[in-house]
């Protein structure tokens, strides 16, 4: 995958041509779900699925939550979560603002938005495929936000229960750049839309 500097992450103009969308099926079970979960079997469902992981896992930039979030879709023998893009994020933001390693923190807020995605490639007449998704994280601690673009990239195999992150080694970290910018369009990175 292309390699982007860490400025290309930073807020910035976006790009008048955004290229072809890509439009996503919603959650097909999300009721009483924590993450909603994707049965559609393509590769803009499992798109899909790793969108609502990623948000979910993201909110409130905590490792331990990152671990969890991905160990409830993982498939055994899956890669470790703590080697995930979301997790070493919620450490180092953690880290650099001197917070505790994990828990609730007073004063810290923290979303992430995915708007953007890709398909790095698809195998196994469509049962699986890589597939990566980019969105806008925006943290506030005590009046201090930060924001900045973040992608993640799984490996994501469909099974009877829907996509889950497969047993294989773990996919190339995905370029983080800011959802929209020229440098997230020469990623490949295509706006994701839900579909009606």
């Amino acid at each position: 995958m292309l390699r982007l500097p860490v400025q290309d992450a930073a807020p910035q103009p976006l790009t008048e041509s955004a290229g072809d969308f890509i439009t996503i099926p919603r959650p097909t079970d999300s009721s009483d779900q924590w993450i909603p979960k994707v049965r559609v079997p393509t590769p803009e469902g499992a798109l899909a699925q790793l969108k609502a992981l990623s948000e979910v896992a993201l909110n409130g930039v905590d490792p331990a939550v990152v671990d969890r979030a991905y160990r409830e879709l993982q498939l055994p023998g899956a890669p470790d979560p703590g080697m995930s893009v979301p997790h070493s994020t919620a450490a180092d933001l953690r880290l650099a603002a001197r917070m505790a390693s994990s828990g609730p923190v007073p004063g810290l807020t923290a979303t992430y938005e995915v708007t953007h995605g890709l398909v790095k490639g698809i195998g196994d007449q469509g049962r699986f495929t890589v597939v990566c998704v980019l969105g806008e994280l925006v943290v506030d601690y005590r009046g201090a936000t930060a924001k900045g673009g973040l992608g993640e990239c799984q490996s994501m195999r469909l099974t009877d229960e829907g996509w889950r992150i497969s047993p294989t080694a773990p996919a190339a970290p995905a370029p983080s750049a800011w959802p929209g910018s020229a440098p997230a369009l020469r990623a490949g990175y295509r706006e994701l839309r839900d579909a009606p």
